[in-house]
């Protein structure tokens, strides 16, 4: 096992969208609207994109554990990740 001043710098990448954006939403129907069964969750559903503030848990969870990371990249879908209290 090696220490954490071992370990080589790494860069996270985190993926997340609100699922209850309009603009959002409007794309992401554009798309299902040409799959069967699209209110599926794991094809579109509600819970699949719901905003429960995971994101805030992923950042420092990634802060207190892996103190090896160097920089932590949000994409989004032109979207700002503003904190759930």
């Amino acid at each position: 096992m090696h220490s954490p001043s071992s370990v080589e710098p790494v860069d996270f990448v985190i993926s997340w969208v609100d699922g209850n954006d309009p603009a959002h939403r409007q794309k992401l129907a554009r798309y299902t609207s040409k799959v069967k069964d699209a209110s599926c969750d794991d094809v579109a559903g509600d819970t699949r994109f719901a905003n429960i503030g995971e994101i805030n848990y992923c950042v420092a969870s990634i802060h207190r554990f892996a103190r090896f990371a160097r920089q932590i990249f949000i994409i989004t879908d032109n979207q700002n990740p503003h904190p759930v209290v």
